[in-house]
């Protein structure tokens, strides 16, 4: 997969050892935790994302045991608490409870994991990821119903298995944390799924830029900021990975895996408007690609 969207930092980040990744997330004022990416398949066909490598990857592309178990064992010393585990979609991955165990014996006390939440619609799993040490999940959602959903991730009946395993993980008492992306085509619909979240999970949606990626057209798909705030002005929503700029007054609290996982793309600042900016020393910038698409648009520096 290509990277020249990507914030090469970032990816020095999650490929460090856990000593060096303390050390990073001390220095940009992230809190202290584990990050391991474990690729394996995805099971959703969204239409920025999917590819082969994703949706059917190839054994090469699988996160081996080897490394990931050296990985683990620097907690031995390090005395980490938090594991926060992402990649495609960790519970596919082969090692996938392994890497569970493993983390509990070298002093992991609880995990935080990207999922898709479609397969905690079984009861049985909810309780098995709880007794392996998941207490939060972070698993986006494109939609207030499933048409909505199901029409951004491609596959029929993804909406309905991740409500009902997003319930049953906060009924045995994960905290749960829903994140959506800025598209055009649903845009419209972000301030009701705002309302769908937390109505129904007491907890506020995030809500994030649009990644560029090579599969789709991102001039067409990609939300300007203007738009954006006339959207979400009276939204209850947090947002992450955007200018401090853009809806000042929006919270921006993420869990670390969604804040990370949204500076892993390639930022810029718009010289002309944010060369003097009071805030910048604690901005984000704006996605390099975001820049070229729709220039300064929609930034009002302090």
């Amino acid at each position: 997969m290509s990277r020249r969207h990507e914030n090469d930092d970032v990816h020095a980040l999650m490929e460090a050892p856990l000593a060096t990744q303390r050390e990073l997330l001390a220095r940009w004022g992230l809190p202290e935790a584990g990050l391991l990416i474990l690729m394996s398949k995805c099971l959703g066909r969204c239409f920025f994302c999917a590819q082969r490598v994703v949706t059917n990857p190839p054994p090469a592309m699988i996160t081996r045991w080897d490394p990931v178990d050296a990985w683990l064992e620097g907690n031995r010393t390090q005395g980490v608490a938090r594991l926060c585990l992402g990649g495609t979609e960790p519970p596919t991955h082969p090692d996938f409870y392994r890497t569970l165990d493993r983390a509990r014996e070298v002093g992991f006390t609880e995990v935080e994991l990207m999922t898709s939440a479609v397969q905690l619609a079984h009861p049985v799993i909810v309780q098995r990821w709880w007794d392996h040490g998941v207490r939060t999940i972070c698993a986006p959602i494109y939609g207030a119903t499933a048409a909505e959903h199901d029409r951004v991730v491609q596959v029929e009946g993804h909406w309905e298995r991740l409500v009902r395993g997003v319930d049953l993980a906060r009924r045995r008492g994960m905290s749960v944390h829903l994140h959506t992306l800025a598209l055009r085509r649903t845009l419209d619909a972000l301030p009701g799924l705002a309302a769908f979240v937390r109505d129904r999970w007491e907890t506020r949606l995030t809500v994030a830029p649009l990644r560029p990626k090579d599969m789709f057209d991102y001039r067409a798909e990609a939300v300007g900021f203007d738009a954006l705030t006339a959207t979400l002005a009276d939204a209850d929503v947090s947002l992450v990975g955007f200018p401090t700029c853009v809806l000042p007054d929006k919270p921006r609290q993420a869990p670390l895996l969604i804040e990370v996982y949204f500076k892993g793309q390639r930022t810029t600042y718009a010289e002309e408007v944010c060369a003097g900016c009071a805030a910048r020393e604690r901005c984000p910038g704006l996605v390099a690609m975001h820049a070229e698409v729709h220039g300064a648009e929609g930034l009002t520096p302090r």
